[in-house]
């Protein structure tokens, strides 16, 4: 696990002792707050189960076909499942055939495995979004688990899923204490947060003008998501035009889902990067060095004690943004949740 190495020895010397000695348990809850790490973990976790080339020091050998085949998402006899619908939820689905749910991915460890070892992996990328009724019936499985069939359940927030399918996984927590901001837009988004804290014009205008261009970077999350879906999609997406109505329309609708899924979770981290940037802030004004921070790249050193902002100050606008992350929860108007929020910092 490469680039994990360093960071989660511990975790990777469990598995590769558990795998020399046939104690891979057949479900693993993978958590963390950092998408990146969950992410490829869990990736690397199912590539370990499936790799026949155990080292004393490595869960897998990167070498041979199916570990080539895992990292290129073409492993016959792995299954992921993740949040595509609009509202980016797991459904549990009419039938195996209706795609992307959770009959259809239950469905699949049904058949016989395509590999001479007959291992089976699959993989429940942000499983808190699972609905209710798809974690009852996914709970079914991991109660009886179908033979050398091995499920990962990956999460930020564990506290979303039943206990009873908690207590069926063995947990691996890869808690960092930070998030990674890796969206170009979010340079923009933090250098205009210290713009707004530190604005003398305590203007109605001055608050429009800013949640005029916070407006425009919310806007420029939708393009993004739109250009890496059409991107991911490749030739598939040329040729949408070319289709017969019947499948273009279904095409369509699962490509905008696909988007939506993907604003929606970029979207998520970018308000997570707005309370966190003022969470720090405050922190700072607490008198927090700036190296102990979580994320200390996304605010500059000594802003708080350069330009005098108050611990009192500090709080009373992270208590404005937490105001505003839960009102982004709901089925809002963005424009008018981020221009309340733009007025109510610059006017404090």
């Amino acid at each position: 696990m490469e680039s994990l190495n360093n960071s989660f020895l511990e975790n990777i010397s469990v598995l590769v002792n558990a795998k020399k000695r046939n104690r891979l348990a057949h479900a693993y809850l993978v958590y963390s707050d950092d998408s990146e790490i969950r992410n490829k973990f869990a990736s690397s976790l199912g590539k370990a189960i499936l790799c026949n080339n155990t080292t004393d020091s490595e869960p897998y050998c990167n070498e041979c076909s199916t570990c080539k085949e895992v990292d290129r998402n073409v492993y016959p006899d792995m299954y992921i499942i993740s949040p595509v619908s609009k509202s980016r939820k797991i459904v549990i689905g009419d039938n195996e055939e209706d795609a992307d749910t959770m009959r259809w991915f239950q469905a699949k460890f049904s058949l016989s495995p395509l590999n001479a070892n007959g291992r089976k992996v699959g993989i429940i990328y942000d499983a808190d979004r699972m609905m209710v009724q798809a974690q009852n019936a996914f709970l079914k499985t991991l109660e009886e688990p179908p033979k050398n069939s091995y499920f990962i359940l990956v999460t930020e927030s564990p506290n979303m899923l039943l206990p009873t399918v908690i207590s069926r996984c063995q947990t691996i927590s890869l808690l960092s204490n930070r998030c990674s901001y890796e969206l170009d837009l979010c340079d923009g988004l933090f250098e205009l947060l210290r713009e707004i804290v530190l604005c003398e014009q305590k203007t109605i205008s001055k608050a429009y003008e800013y949640s005029e261009a916070l407006i425009e970077l919310f806007s420029d999350i939708h393009k993004t998501a739109e250009s890496q879906i059409s991107l991911k999609w490749g030739d598939e997406y040329i040729t949408l035009d070319d289709q017969t109505p019947r499948l273009k329309k279904i095409l369509t609708q699962k490509f905008d889902a696909e988007v939506s899924a993907t604003y929606i979770k970029s979207k998520e981290k970018f308000i997570n990067g707005i309370y966190v940037w003022f969470a720090e802030l405050y922190q700072m004004t607490l008198g927090v060095k700036h190296d102990q921070l979580s994320n200390s790249e996304i605010i500059p050193d000594g802003i708080a004690q350069e330009y005098g902002i108050s611990s009192e100050s500090a709080l009373n606008y992270l208590n404005k943004v937490e105001n505003f992350v839960q009102i982004m929860k709901w089925n809002v108007r963005e424009e008018l949740a981020i221009y309340d929020l733009a007025i109510n910092l610059v006017m404090k």
